[in-house]
């Protein structure tokens, strides 16, 4: 598995997407696409991806929400991973034009998003309000190779809370 991910991640032909979803702990999310860095063949996954989020912060059995948890942040690595790949199991239109796909998904509090090197939080002065207002992430990025005569596509998928799982994401990996 380490291989495919470090092959995917290295290839210059590699397509890329990647979007950070800052949340409220509530249900607001807010996308905040990175300039750049999207490409065709991620777009339908990336959308699928933003459905599941949606629909796991909007459709909460009212036990969860009177409970105030934190659906994603609160749920063990593995169902979220088993979660999200049966959301993109469920429409393999996409499927049709990839020949391998790497999904990678972040979750945790904004001051794990990213640090320096000596392990302060990567904030400035101007991001501090927005954080105060959406404490929360999820970060997901995809990279994909396009398809040169395969019939099947390989997906692998590596789910990392930094509160949980630091540094020791959940890896899957399926064939379709």
């Amino acid at each position: 598995m380490t291989f495919f991910q470090h092959a995917l991640e290295n290839e210059l032909e590699t397509n890329r997407s990647k979007n950070t979803y800052f949340m409220d702990g509530g249900n607001r999310f807010i996308s905040v696409p990175n300039l750049g860095y999207h490409s065709r063949p991620c777009a339908s996954i990336a959308r699928l991806f933003e459905d599941w989020l949606a629909e796991k912060l909007y459709c909460q059995p009212t036990a969860i929400i009177a409970e105030q948890r934190l659906p994603i942040l609160q749920d063990s690595v593995e169902l979220v991973a088993e979660d999200i790949l049966n959301k993109i199991k469920s429409n393999l239109v996409w499927r049709k034009s990839i020949d391998k796909v790497l999904i990678k998904v972040r979750a945790g509090h904004v001051y794990t998003y990213h640090s320096l090197e000596d392990g302060q939080p990567l904030i400035t002065q101007e991001m501090e309000e927005l954080f105060q207002q959406f404490p929360l992430f999820v970060e997901m990025q995809v990279y994909a190779t396009l398809k040169a005569g395969c019939s099947s596509t390989q997906c692998m998928l590596v789910v990392e809370n930094v509160t949980v799982n630091p540094q020791q994401p959940y890896k899957i990996m399926e064939e379709f």
